[in-house]
């Protein structure tokens, strides 16, 4: 995604940079997804006793 923005606006030769983003971008992405699933799993569950 972030390649098309640097294509559209052609400012260079960013190829290879806009690469190593996008990757990093993806790679956060995922550590959160990662995050977040791992805390909706482990979260305990808490009932009220009557």
């Amino acid at each position: 995604m972030v390649r098309e923005w640097g294509n559209y606006f052609r400012k260079g030769n960013v190829k290879t940079h806009f690469r190593t983003l996008d990757s990093w971008i993806r790679r956060r992405l995922r550590m959160v997804h990662g995050v977040i699933k791992s805390r909706i799993i482990h979260t305990p569950v808490v009932t009220i006793g009557d």
